[in-house]
């Protein structure tokens, strides 16, 4: 329940920061501010010069975000026709002509030019690509977010799905409606969602200290080798299901209220397991696990134990649900 309060006011407080951030770019900039070095037919093309580690930030209404790392210290944008859309790089103090930072900045497409009010009440498919090294934060009340082969992602929004591949360092990624997806990424990880379905593949800590949390109110959470030294996971209605070789010495915390928690696991896994389900809840396992501590007899509400050298630590709670230990 403490997770569920929790969560509500995440969605309550991710809707209030992005309506307050469309009150906070509506602005005016000058043709020296927006760094314009290229223009494309049939729509716009702007290109800046970055520092390779460039802060990238995107704010707009709705429309399509599509991010991509590429080898060079430039950031480049391209929107639709019936949009407007400007770059204003921003350099740290003593720094070249090298941004360390760039805003990305929606217009209306009444706008007649390029000093013009951008806002993030504005709409535009947007594709960027940007230095392989750059962290994106991207904000939008509606629309998909698609990120790939950089440094970091920061994404929030209110309505659409979020996907992320290949960043190296950290992921955080919020929404009040939509599916999150993350493959082939590293570093710190932390994905909250309302309503939507929660997918990780192939992802693993970048340095000991990062964690991998998720948390979704409506939806499931499906972890498909997931390398972390502490993996937290919980859904109030949704089944989580967790595929792959258990980190040695890794800590699992996995919790749904009305769901199901399946581990899919090698015969070869080794790892020690606190379980519990309540009365309209079953506890299953496929492994011979050696009893340490409170099981029920008639259920099977409650396993504690070991199997194998106990390498790993399972905590699983489910308050209605199933809670199965499959052997591969």
């Amino acid at each position: 329940m403490k997770t569920l309060f929790l969560t509500l006011a995440f969605g309550l407080s991710l809707a209030h920061g992005v309506a307050g951030a469309s009150a906070a770019a509506s602005q005016r900039y000058t043709q020296e501010e927006v760094g314009i070095t290229a223009q494309g037919k049939g729509g716009e093309q702007r290109t800046t010069k970055t520092t390779s580690s460039v802060i990238v930030t995107v704010c707009e209404d709705g429309g399509t975000v599509t991010i991509h790392g590429w080898d060079r210290n430039e950031v480049s944008v391209a929107n639709s026709e019936e949009n407007r859309i400007r770059l204003r790089p921003i350099s740290g103090a003593g720094e070249s002509d090298s941004a360390t930072k760039v805003e990305v900045l929606v217009s209306d497409a009444g706008g007649e030019s390029v000093t013009g009010r951008a806002s993030c009440n504005a709409s535009a498919d947007i594709e960027l690509s940007v230095p392989r090294g750059a962290m994106v934060e991207v904000k939008t009340r509606g629309g998909d977010v698609h990120i790939a082969n950089v440094a970091g992602a920061r994404v929030e929004t209110l309505g659409g799905d979020i996907e992320v591949r290949s960043v190296s360092k950290a992921v955080e990624a919020k929404t009040v409606s939509g599916d999150v997806d993350i493959t082939e990424s590293s570093g710190r990880m932390s994905v909250r969602a309302i309503t939507g379905d929660i997918n990780a593949m192939n992802a693993r800590a970048a340095s000991a200290g990062d964690a991998f949390e998720v948390v979704t109110v409506n939806g499931e959470i499906t972890l498909e080798r997931v390398n972390y030294a502490s993996v937290n996971a919980a859904s109030i209605t949704g089944s989580i299901n967790v595929e792959g070789a258990l980190a040695r010495g890794g800590r699992y915390d996995l919790r749904s209220n009305t769901g199901n928690i399946i581990l899919n696991l090698a015969a070869d896994a080794s790892f020690r397991i606190n379980a519990r389900v309540t009365l309209a809840g079953t506890i299953i396992t496929d492994f011979p696990v050696r009893y340490t501590g409170e099981q029920s007899a008639s259920s099977m509400q409650r396993l504690t134990g070991v199997y194998g050298t106990g390498d790993a630590l399972l905590n699983l709670i489910s308050y209605s649900g199933t809670v199965h230990l499959r052997r591969k």
